[in-house]
């Protein structure tokens, strides 16, 4: 095929250096063919393809027993992709959070007024412990579904509350400056948070992170439960 490089073949006593670099080049070129057959076909799915080029470059170029002039070769691998489109799972799940979110946003002028600020946010980080602690142990969508309504109703508190503690406990005329340092400090764990947490789910895994989260969450319930209550 005209533009369509040759991926190279194993050699003998290849090097881990060689090794990597050939299954590299490997999966440069599948995800090159994946974009020519989606700009032939007119349509397609390039993100779900080409996060998938990598493992499938070194399953078929390096681990995999198959001989592509012989498909009926009976020794050969099977290889059975199920990853399918995950997006519709993972749509429904945050879309349990969203509602979550909203729902007991309804209900949040009632539950001010009978509880006090500090002690709705201090359930709220709880509740959204709770729900990070459940997530580590559920891979079915509708579990998922079920422990991120749990995380979305404490988070649907917690956000309002403490925007509203914000401004009720700052110095008179430094609600702005309060604002702003909220702002900056979402904004640069916006940034961090994803390196620093997707550092230590390489090395330890995923449930540790969900955990470790759940941890902060659980001791932020502590301090805002420790807070001078407000009439």
């Amino acid at each position: 095929m005209r533009g369509q490089a040759i991926i190279r073949e194993p050699t003998m006593n290849e090097s881990r250096e060689t090794l990597l670099k050939r299954l590299e080049d490997a999966a440069r070129q599948v995800r090159r063919n994946v974009w020519r057959a989606l700009k032939a076909g007119g349509s397609g799915h390039a993100g779900g393809s080409s996060s998938a080029a990598d493992v499938l470059a070194a399953l078929y170029f390096h681990r995999m027993r198959v001989r592509p002039a012989e498909p009926d070769w009976p020794e050969r691998d099977r290889f059975v992709l199920s990853k399918g489109h995950a997006n519709a799972a993972l749509g429904a799940v945050l879309a349990c959070f969203a509602a979550a979110s909203f729902l007991v946003r309804v209900f949040l002028p009632g539950l001010v007024k009978r509880f006090s600020p500090e002690r709705l946010l201090a359930w709220s980080f709880y509740m959204g412990a709770a729900g990070l602690v459940m997530m580590a142990f559920f891979g079915d969508a509708r579990m998922l579904a079920v422990t991120a309504f749990v995380f979305g109703l404490g988070m649907g508190v917690g956000t309002p509350i403490s925007v509203m503690l914000m401004f009720s406990q700052s110095a008179q005329g430094r609600s702005g400056q309060a604002l702003g340092l909220r702002l900056t400090t979402n904004n640069l764990l916006r940034v961090a948070g994803p390196v620093m947490f997707g550092a230590l789910g390489t090395a330890f895994g995923l449930a540790p992170i969900f955990w470790l989260i759940a941890v902060m969450l659980g001791s932020g319930g502590i301090v805002a439960g420790s807070m001078p209550r407000t009439k």
